[in-house]
């Protein structure tokens, strides 16, 4: 079964959204949705297969938040998770 995700699905699941981007120690995450939900880390890339040094800033976010999930949006063609907490999404499949 496919799931269609959409940051419009998790926006509307805001009462009142939070959105903002975030730094620490020269770390810089491009989205930061908090509601309901909790907190959600967004990384965008351009590349469609991600290397393992870009994800060390939303690792560092997760871990340092004790956060069960963080995003990559791509241009992959498929989902992929590239460890328990990250997971890859095509842009794609977002829109």
């Amino acid at each position: 079964m496919k799931h269609k995700f959409s940051v419009g699905s998790m926006l509307e699941a805001c009462p009142t959204p939070h959105i903002t981007t975030g730094q620490k120690g020269g770390s810089e995450i491009d989205l930061i949705l908090e509601g309901r939900f909790g907190i959600i880390p967004i990384e965008i890339k351009y590349a469609s297969r991600i290397k393992k040094p870009a994800l060390k800033a939303l690792h560092t976010f997760c871990e340092d938040r004790q956060l069960p999930l963080g995003i990559i949006i791509n241009n992959d063609d498929q989902v992929r998770w590239y460890s328990d907490k990250i997971v890859g999404i095509p842009l794609a499949f977002t829109i």
